[in-house]
């Protein structure tokens, strides 16, 4: 084979390469622009859609009592071990002095009565959430507002993301919504 045989076959691997890039970016910038404009989309960690109607619910707590999941209230589901959800605890902790969270455990309930989870932080077992509220993927978050409204989904990774996600649990809602790191927070 000459020489330009070789420099053009690997031209063509090279604008192959990068036509590959070039495709890929866009399908990543589809999928975003999709996501912006479809209000109603989920980011898939709950059944439950931006802007649907919680009704009250008491649910059992772990170790005794219950838990009145209503407005404004922020749901953080997450699981020991689980490696994406390290830093959740220690957030919850820290978040309980200034929002109104509850842990949700993604364990089956008698595992989650042995966990040891933070002080001051109610704890609950997802199998006992309603289906629409029960996470799909960990870590999970649900806000449901003061008009009794889910007002933020998504996955936060520290106490940061989750702090941002308390904040929107506060004040009405709106139709609209807000792509944000952790998910999709509705706009007030």
């Amino acid at each position: 084979m000459s020489a330009v045989w070789i420099v053009s076959l690997v031209l063509a691997w090279v604008v192959l390469a990068l036509l590959t890039v070039v495709v890929l970016s866009l399908l990543r910038q589809f999928g975003e622009l999709r996501a912006l404009l479809e209000p109603g989309r989920n980011p898939g960690v709950v059944a439950a859609e931006l802007h649907d109607e919680v009704e009250p619910v008491a649910v059992p707590a772990v170790g005794g009592g219950t838990v009145v999941l209503e407005g404004p209230l922020l749901l953080v589901a997450h699981q020991p071990g689980c490696a994406t959800c390290g830093d959740i605890e220690p957030a919850l902790a820290l978040l309980a002095e200034e929002a109104n969270v509850v842990s949700v455990l993604a364990l089956p309930r008698a595992a989650a009565a042995a966990h040891r989870s933070p002080p001051g932080v109610p704890v609950v077992a997802a199998e006992d959430l309603p289906l629409a509220l029960r996470p799909a993927a960990l870590p999970a978050l649900v806000g449901i507002g003061r008009d009794g409204r889910v007002c933020a989904i998504g996955q936060a990774a520290g106490y940061a993301q989750l702090r941002e996600a308390a904040e929107a649990t506060t004040g009405a809602t709106t139709r609209g919504r807000r792509l944000t790191s952790w998910g999709y927070a509705a706009v007030r």
